[in-house]
């Protein structure tokens, strides 16, 4: 993975400082201090890592899927079309409120879930193994509430939980071939195998290209954490809605997903299944979110 040593030493820096102020990650805490040279320890790193993929079709630890995600993250961020991510703490902070909030009323609370937002203008959000979230600059603009972003939230969070793009892994020809091989290499730059794998991982996951029943299941399982987590989660279709009427400008969101229609076809026939004292107490918009959004307005990248 051929990249710059300056651009490097930032992308761990921003890796890092959501991981102090998320959550405890040895993995980038020590990329970080070898201040983004690959050497003996990244090269460590990758061949565990790349060991525990190669056991996909086994029972893959939380270290593996954070080991994989993270390095996924990384070359997300190399990704010259990805963009950067903001560099804001008090926006960092409220995402990590929001995130690790409904993470915890998730099927697997115990992982350290973050949100990252990345200063894009295209609509997109998507997630990596192991609880990495990232959403974009124009998706959090176009949303009217915290609802919203709870849903989008809950949403990527349940593709973390069903381990949608582990088990997409598992599909891809010659995935064991590939991972067991390049952790055998010396070290990252000797391992092209690991790295064209890695790339097209990347590529995968940006896109949300989990298909149309993955991406189903992780609505409604995500309109259930967002509402275990005290949101009205109907604010999902009012996102939805927004994303119809602004298709033109939308990215992933809705070149790989259903489209909005069918998304909100099956949305209102789970919520019709609800009682209708469910929306009790609900909360659908606060006064914090309105100001992060303005925050973000000022905010540069990293």
């Amino acid at each position: 993975m051929v990249i710059k040593k300056d651009f490097m030493n930032k992308l761990f820096l921003v890796l890092l400082g959501f991981n102090l102020l998320f959550c405890s990650c040895e993995f980038l805490t020590q990329q970080a201090q070898n201040q983004g040279v690959i050497n003996e320890n990244q090269a460590n790193a990758a061949r565990t890592t790349g060991e525990g993929i190669s056991e996909l079709t086994k029972e893959t630890s939380l270290k593996d899927e954070r080991d994989l995600g993270e390095t996924v993250a990384l070359q997300a961020y190399a990704t010259p079309e990805f963009g950067k991510p903001l560099k804001n703490e008090n926006v960092m902070r409220y995402l990590a409120l929001v995130t690790t909030h409904i993470g915890r009323h998730s099927d697997r609370p115990l992982i350290p879930y973050f949100t990252a937002v990345v200063n894009s203008d295209e609509v997109n959000a998507f997630a990596t193994p192991g609880g990495y979230i990232f959403i974009t600059r124009g998706a959090i603009e176009i949303m009217q509430s915290e609802a919203e972003l709870a849903a989008v939230i809950g949403h990527e969070i349940a593709h973390i939980n069903k381990k949608h793009a582990l088990n997409a892994i598992q599909r891809i020809k010659g995935t064991t071939k590939i991972l067991s091989g390049a952790a055998k290499g010396a070290n990252m730059g000797d391992s092209p195998e690991f790295d064209g794998f890695v790339k097209d991982l990347a590529k995968m996951i940006m896109g949300s290209a989990f298909g149309k029943g993955d991406e189903l299941d992780a609505d409604i399982t995500g309109i259930k954490y967002a509402m275990a987590s005290g949101y009205d989660a109907r604010a999902m279709i009012d996102f939805l809605n927004t994303l119809k009427s602004r298709a033109v400008h939308a990215g992933a969101v809705t070149s790989s997903h259903p489209s909005p229609d069918d998304r909100i076809a099956e949305l209102n026939k789970y919520f019709s299944s609800l009682p209708k004292d469910e929306w009790q107490g609900l909360v659908k918009q606060t006064n914090r979110f309105d100001k992060i959004k303005e925050m973000m307005k000022q905010s540069e990248s990293w």
